[in-house]
């Protein structure tokens, strides 16, 4: 909006996840887990049941195999630490001592993480049942994601069913917000032209085979740009590739703004890296990027896990209680109901828009 308000011409393009891993975790968890009942009635809210469910089980059985080598790991530390407390003053030797205690308490952490993922589903009968049916879940739902990718009928036609239910429900949060989109070109508008890019990165010798994957490796960095799975699955890397070519095709786009949160900063370096490489060298790219909401435990606020508000329920709680505020300050009925509902719907959401833009944009914040 600022820039178009500059002159600049400007076009908002939603780059919307529909056609990642979470869309195999819904199809595993539709095939598996799936609630008829609760589909027909609220379709959303039961995919999303599924998808918490899906990554519940998956972080259970990941938290079950890595705890084990994360207590070796505390154990080994602490034996480090008590070898190497310093004698005398050797400041050398206190820096090495406090980089391990500070490795210890990551590494305790991380274990406290896994320990609780565990308990949660030990402690449900039902949960616990389910995680012994399912051991490979983690595979077997990036299998569905793959055979979606390779054509699957069975796949793409659970996938056409679902999709225009979520988009439906994301642009209801986009109405309340005021929130437009000049595209809404998602992952999935991109599909047709991965394996033409993949190609075109081995052609151009870019791209190299890596243990059955196809990897770009960039020059100073240790993790591959993964460009193909083993599996054939293709990632976000290829489709952000296909989408600038896309965009610089069809729009001549001069000045590409990414506004992703700062956790996606080393993958837009390495996007940007290789683009340039590729052939974009000109191209202006720029991540905007943004903090993180946190939750209470100051890690990112994440609504998979189940135990977390959604934004369209925090959106619709604050547009109520503004009406309460409205209600109790209009003793004498000055308003009527309509006028009532929309200063409301103005406290309520503005007052979340000014919660979370009052911080600076960079910075993380604790969501209570």
């Amino acid at each position: 909006r600022i820039l178009n308000f500059a002159g600049h011409e400007v076009i908002s393009d939603n780059h919307i996840g529909d056609w990642g891993t979470q869309f195999g975790m819904i199809i595993y968890g539709f095939r598996n887990f799936a609630s008829q009942e609760a589909y027909q009635q609220e379709p959303v809210t039961e995919l999303a049941r599924m998808y918490r469910l899906v990554n519940q089980i998956s972080d259970y059985h990941a938290a079950v195999e890595k705890l084990p080598k994360v207590q070796t790991q505390i154990s080994d530390l602490k034996s480090q630490i008590t070898d190497a407390e310093p004698a005398g003053d050797d400041k050398n030797a206190k820096k090495a001592l406090k980089k391990l205690k500070s490795e210890l308490a990551s590494q305790q952490e991380a274990a406290a993480g896994f320990a609780s993922k565990i308990a949660t589903i030990d402690d449900d009968p039902s949960l616990k049942s389910l995680a012994a049916e399912h051991v490979d879940i983690a595979r077997n739902a990036r299998l569905e994601t793959a055979k979606l990718h390779a054509g699957d009928e069975e796949n793409r036609q659970l996938w056409d069913e679902f999709l225009p239910e979520c988009l439906k429900a994301l642009d209801a949060v986009y109405d309340k917000l005021g929130v437009s989109f000049d595209k809404t070109l998602g992952e999935s508008f991109y599909q047709p032209m991965l394996g033409d890019v993949v190609a075109e990165l081995k052609s151009a010798g870019m791209a190299a085979d890596s243990d059955g994957a196809a990897c770009v490796f960039i020059e100073g960095n240790d993790a591959p740009f993964i460009v193909q799975k083993s599996d054939g699955a293709f990632t976000y890397a290829t489709t952000d590739l296909a989408t600038i070519r896309y965009r610089v095709q069809e729009f001549g786009t001069q000045v590409m703004l990414y506004v992703v949160d700062t956790r996606q900063s080393e993958h837009f370096q390495l996007l940007f890296n290789v683009a340039r490489k590729w052939g974009y060298g000109d191209i202006d790219f720029r991540h905007v990027n943004f903090g993180t909401v946190l939750g209470d435990d100051r890690r990112p606020f994440k609504t998979r896990s189940g135990d977390t508000v959604g934004l369209e329920s925090l959106l619709d709680e604050a547009v109520a209680r503004a009406f309460d505020i409205v209600v109790e300050n209009d003793p004498d009925n000055a308003l009527d109901d309509e006028a009532r509902k929309a200063v409301a719907q103005a406290v309520g959401i503005g007052g979340i828009k000014y919660a979370d833009l009052h911080h600076s944009r960079e910075s993380d914040y604790v969501f209570n």
